[in-house]
């Protein structure tokens, strides 16, 4: 109403156009807008245009009439318009144009001409008539009028005195339709009633009457629209209108709700669709031009309501040209465009052998591109018969397990069969069914050694290279995840190869993934950066396929290495990402994994770091570290104790070694972190004992994490000793393996401050690794807490501040350390002065918060 009004008060020539399709209410918004000016005193002349007033001579009496009309009040303009006669001859003409234009000004200040369903004159006589108005009409009448096409519109433009209002000003809001409807629907029906019908407001007027002729209890309607009454209102008003050409470029909209004339033209053997599409998009709001896509093509998009109508207008013309049209346009999409609209119709259809065959062509395609949850989904919708084919079942299994459904995967592979495949498809079909064997071993952690697909490796040179890809790649991600690296990197490498030659995206982002995941086993830092990088990089030239589960691992492996290379920010970003990627798809796995590495990385500026520390040991070990590597199941360990000490609490810590004890045995892995936990308690003695068999034993640690934590605790104890050449030689040793890994974050394990003592004494003496050494020591100086004088403890002054925390009394102390009372007591005021403190338990919270208890 207020864009309509501007144009009253303006002193230029303006028009008005409200272009929009059938039942927009274009007459009511205009009939009660013109009411309101009459109200107010304001000239309105409202001409009603029909068909024959494509006759010019019946054009102008039906304006002039109107204008007869507006002046009944006014005698002098009343007087000029009776007198008007429109002349045939163009001299006769001319004079009638200069005498309308005097007969305007007698109006007064302005008038007002409205023009309702304008779009009937196109192609008329009486088109060019009405032009000429447009183009001669003074600056005290506002023309304002209605159409259905754009035409008229479009041809006024040129004057750059045209507004407008098209179908987007007049379609209901979502908060309209809640007005219209009150409590008369429940919310659900509301929404899937606005989604049908797009704010049309025709649709929803009849949805309005239906509601009002239902029974009370809405639950029992089945439909709100009455079908009979919306198929001839869109039949009358709409597809009337159309020619017998465009009406068969219509009805492939009847399959597809959104087109391109390539598939029109398949559908419907036309050549020409392009044009037609355009011109009826132009035309015609039902069909609307919404993109252009990489090749070139637009696409355009029709009224959901009039493709529902346009598909039974197909049944009716013809029953059997629909299964036709929908096998046609599943085909086209399976080769040019969309394999899951592909797939939509061919279960739209219930045509088992056209699923079958999307299914074989496109389901690795469409389950890489992150499309699994959708084919589960289309799966779960449609009869069970659809999906019985021997290619679709295994292709279904496969989008089960991509979702987390391994039991539903299991459950489908141990019931297809390949019946009625010849040698060629069976062949095709054995080794896609140990593709998903191999996928559910590595689902549930197990090793994949006793599969196979009953073929030599050989004969995966005639698979198709799509098929072929995903071989290798399965392989390569089962192995990854025991931790059989050396194999895992030749197959991921032999999957990403052929996905290059591919152009098969989703295939490269993976196997890098992989390849990251197989760098980090080998703790080869930089190698994993690298590898997720490019990982991140590949995945982000895509924007229509769904990558979140790859760029969760991806960007999960970056923060890892970034974090282990001491840069922060990185890391920080990185870990970030992944959880946000990983909150996109649906594996609960890769949010618990993803989380865990945000909060490791991030611990000390969690808000509630108790509460996460609580929940990671309680269900430590999370269900990822099932059947994984020892350097996964490792720093997940070395993460939860650092978190338990933290925080104080020794028993979680004891919990994370007890139950590590049963994943990777009580090996040199494990007694590295035990001694850890040892000397973070004071317990130095104790941590040595353990700690010297595993370095000096024929056979290291098995983790090179351990390896290089385990020679940095070893120099830390010696510092504590005051043994700086011992100390000094492990340092190195640790030093040596950080910078061969890029593992640098390991050497800070054992305690920052001691770390960074030790470095900073031995500076300029590490050789080659001088520069790591600067590096470690640089690191976490801006962030870490000041230690104030706990540097200084003594070996003694440490062991006795773990048991300070106790409750046992300073005799009882006494006598578990082999000392006299007076000595314990001036070790305990030695504590008190290097911490800032004046009691025991401030001596404790202080340590605590230092984090050398």
């Amino acid at each position: 109403m207020e864009a309509l009004t501007a144009g009253v008060s303006s002193r230029e020539t303006t028009f008005m156009v409200v272009s929009a399709p059938a039942g927009y209410g274009k007459t009511c918004l205009l009939a009660d807008w013109a009411r309101g000016l009459t109200d107010e005193g304001v000239a309105v002349a409202w001409c009603d245009l029909d068909v024959d007033d494509r006759d010019p001579m019946v054009f102008w009496n039906s304006v002039l009439g109107s204008l007869r009309f507006a002046a009944t009040d006014n005698d002098a303009a009343e007087f000029a318009v009776r007198s008007l006669e429109p002349g045939v001859d163009p001299l006769g003409h001319s004079e009638f144009f200069s005498r309308l234009a005097h007969a305007f000004e007698l109006f007064g200040d302005k008038v007002v001409l409205v023009f309702d369903d304008t779009h009937l004159l196109e192609g008329s006589p009486s088109e060019n008539e009405f032009l000429r108005l447009l183009r001669l009409v003074p600056p005290s009448v506002y023309v304002v009028f209605a159409t259905r096409t754009s035409l008229l519109e479009q041809r006024t433009r040129l004057t750059n005195r045209v507004h407008e209002l098209t179908a987007d000003s007049l379609s209901f809001t979502r908060a309209e339709a809640d007005a219209l409807f009150g409590d008369d629907l429940d919310v659900d029906k509301l929404e899937s009633l606005f989604v049908a019908s797009e704010g049309w407001p025709a649709a929803l007027s009849l949805a309005r009457l239906g509601v009002d002729r239902s029974p009370s209890t809405l639950d029992a309607v089945i439909s709100l629209f009455d079908s009979d009454v919306l198929h001839q209102y869109l039949q009358r008003e709409v597809y009337a209108d159309l020619s017998a050409s465009d009406r068969a470029t219509m009805h492939t909209l009847a399959v597809c709700p959104l087109i391109t004339a390539d598939l029109a033209n398949a559908m419907s053997d036309g050549l020409d669709s392009a044009n037609a599409l355009r011109r009826l998009a132009r035309n015609n709001p039902m069909l609307r031009r919404v993109s252009t896509d990489r090749s070139g093509r637009t696409w355009y998009r029709v009224q959901p309501l009039f493709g529902a109508f346009l598909r039974e207008k197909v049944v009716e013309l013809s029953p059997h040209a629909l299964p036709r049209m929908i096998d046609r346009a599943a085909r086209w999409h399976m080769e040019h465009a969309d394999a899951l609209v592909a797939l939509q119709l061919a279960l739209d259809a219930g045509d088992g052998d056209l699923v079958d065959t999307v299914l074989r062509r496109s389901g690795t395609e469409l389950i890489g591109d992150g499309h699994a949850s959708a084919i589960v989904a289309l799966a779960a919708s449609s009869s069970g018969r659809c999906l019985g084919g021997p290619f679709a079942s295994l292709m279904l299994a496969w989008a089960a397990i991509a979702v987390g459904e391994v039991e539903r995967a299991e459950d489908v592979a141990a019931r297809v069969r390949p019946t009625g495949l010849g040698v060629d498809d069976l062949f095709e079909w054995d080794w896609l069914l140990y593709v998903v064997q191999v996928r559910i071993a590595t689902a549930r952690g197990e090793r994949i050694d006793g599969l196979s697909s009953g073929w030599a490796d050989s004969t995966m040179l005639t698979l198709p290279g799509c098929l072929r890809a995903a071989v290798h790649l399965a392989r390569g991600l089962a192995e990854t995840r025991i931790g059989i690296t050396a194999r895992a990197t030749e197959e991921l490498e032999t999957s990403r190869a052929i996905a290059e030659n591919l152009g098969d995206l989703s295939s490269q982002v993976m196997s890098a993934v992989g390849l990251a995941a197989t760098a980090l086993d080998r703790c080869d830092m930089r190698a994993t950066l690298q590898h997720a990088e490019a990982a991140i990089d590949n995945a982000s030239r895509s924007t229509t396929q769904d990558q979140s589960e790859s760029l969760a691992y991806a960007h999960l492996l970056a923060a890892w290495s970034s974090h282990e290379l001491l840069d922060d920010c990185a890391a920080s970003s990185h870990a970030a990402s992944a959880v946000d990627f990983a909150a996109r798809q649906p594996l609960v796995d890769v949010q618990t994994q993803t989380k865990h590495a945000f909060q490791s990385i991030g611990f000390n500026g969690l808000p509630d770091k108790r509460r996460a520390a609580q929940d990671f040991t309680t269900a430590w070990p999370p269900p990822y570290l099932r059947g994984a590597p020892a350097s996964a199941v490792v720093t997940s360990l070395h993460f939860g104790i650092r978190m338990s000490l933290t925080l104080g609490e020794l028993r979680w810590s004891e919990r994370l070694l007890d139950r590590a004890r049963h994943l990777i045995g009580e090996g040199p892995d494990w007694h590295v972190a035990y001694a850890l936990l040892l000397h973070a308690t004071g317990r130095h003695s104790s941590a040595r004992g353990i700690l010297t068999p595993v370095l000096h034993a024929s056979q290291g640690p098995r983790v090179l994490v351990s390896e290089i934590v385990a020679w940095s605790l070893e120099s830390v104890l010696e510092h504590e000793s005051g043994n700086a050449f011992r100390s000094h030689a492990a340092m190195n040793h640790a030093l040596e393996l950080a910078d061969a890994t890029g593992a640098l974050a390991e050497v800070a394990r054992p305690g920052a401050d001691s770390v960074r003592a030790i470095l900073a004494r031995g500076l300029h003496r590490f050789g080659a690794h001088d520069e790591v050494a600067q590096q470690l020591m640089a690191h976490g100086r801006d962030v870490e807490p000041p230690t104030q004088g706990s540097s200084a403890l003594t070996p003694k002054e440490r062991e006795l501040l773990a048991e300070l925390k106790s409750l046992r009394t300073v005799g009882e102390i006494s006598d578990d350390m082999l000392l006299s009372i007076n000595t314990v007591k001036t070790h305990m005021r030695g504590i008190y002065r290097k911490l800032g403190v004046t009691s025991r338990r401030s001596a404790i919270a202080e340590a605590e918060r230092l984090g050398l208890v």
